[in-house]
């Protein structure tokens, strides 16, 4: 997280979309299922400095129970996802 704050200038944005798990899960899914909480994504990318800009119900699907691995072929390219704007905040002028 460091390093992505680190390289993308003041002012630059960054798009992040994943596999929504389970409200409140953190990341404890992410190895097994691949999936993180989304509400602890955002969060640890406003701890690295980020600002969040905006967010988009694009991907989502709701059929979606989120107990599944996003490689289960009954899920497969049909799960829920969440896609979060982040920038990095402008250089404070002198």
């Amino acid at each position: 997280m460091a390093a992505l704050f680190r390289l993308l200038r003041p002012g630059g944005r960054l798009l992040v979309v994943d596999h929504a798990a389970v409200a409140g899960s953190g990341s404890s899914a992410a190895q097994e299922l691949h999936r993180v909480d989304e509400a602890f994504a955002r969060a640890d990318f406003e701890r690295a400095g980020f600002r969040f800009v905006a967010s988009s119900d694009a991907l989502r699907n709701r059929a979606d129970d989120h107990s599944k691995s996003v490689f289960d072929e009954a899920i497969r390219g049909k799960t829920d996802r969440f896609v979060f704007v982040f920038e990095k905040p402008a250089a404070k002028s002198r």
